[in-house]
């Protein structure tokens, strides 16, 4: 009975994980839309030209968000970030975390997280604990350290794009 119930319970997070993926897509699609309209670039208030690969967490912020992967995340997404086959739990690292995540805000990426994650326990952990896992994340990707901490600021997130090097 404990095997079905933690199967059904897999089945729904799933579902809830598709379709917040799913609205993350369907806003990409009213800026499109808005740009083919007006003719005008659509933004999500990003700041002209800022991305991610300017040094947008510390290395102590880093560490702190390994220490806490290791505890809340790895078990779904692997010890190295990869996800896959054996994992509940999609990539965070590499090509594939890029094709989902690149042209989106770090704080899509924030947001995401502490609305839904960790899968067995979302909205437990703190604010600053989402954006030392976050910083993690940055850094396990290539992305360069700076001299700020990544705030827990969705507006500040917001205007960091994540994608490839520039």
């Amino acid at each position: 009975m404990a095997d079905s119930a933690l199967i059904a319970a897999k089945y729904a997070r799933t579902i809830v994980l598709v379709v917040a993926f799913g609205t993350l897509a369907s806003g990409d699609a009213r800026l499109v839309a808005q740009e083919r309209t007006t003719g005008a670039k659509a933004t999500t208030g990003v700041a002209q030209g800022r991305t991610a690969w300017s040094g947008a967490y510390t290395i102590p912020q880093a560490r702190r968000g390994e220490l806490l992967f290791q505890k809340h995340c790895d078990y779904c997404h692997g010890v190295d970030l990869r996800g896959g086959d054996d994992y509940v739990g999609p990539s965070l690292k590499g090509a594939s975390f890029l094709r989902r995540w690149g042209g989106k805000t770090v704080g899509e990426l924030f947001s995401f997280m502490s609305e839904f994650m960790p899968y067995d326990g979302p909205h437990t952990l703190t604010i600053a604990e989402y954006a030392d896992l976050t910083s993690f994340i940055l850094e396990a990707n290539g992305l360069p350290p700076g001299d700020s901490e990544l705030p827990g600021v969705r507006s500040k997130l917001d205007e960091m794009l994540l994608g490839q090097k520039p």
